[in-house]
């Protein structure tokens, strides 16, 4: 069975909810880290607001632009 990415962080997610998936560490900053369960949430709030914006039944083409960052993640996963 193949797997996508989405399902395989799904998957990590589910097993490694409190574990650290995500680090950004900018230069002369702090280093930031999320865990599964933050960056799932913030993916999950995405979602939710994409599809209220596109809840019209029609096709629906929607551009983000994101900053090299920490929610990176949750932007491709949402």
């Amino acid at each position: 069975m193949v797997s996508t990415l989405h399902d395989m962080v799904l998957q990590a997610a589910t097993k490694y909810a409190h574990e650290n998936a995500v680090c950004f560490h900018a230069s002369q900053e702090p280093a930031v880290f999320y865990t599964y369960k933050n960056m799932m949430k913030l993916a999950d709030e995405l979602a939710v607001f994409l599809k209220l914006y596109c809840s019209n039944g029609e096709s629906c083409k929607i551009g983000l632009y994101c900053n090299p960052g920490i929610n990176l993640p949750s932007y491709i996963m949402g």
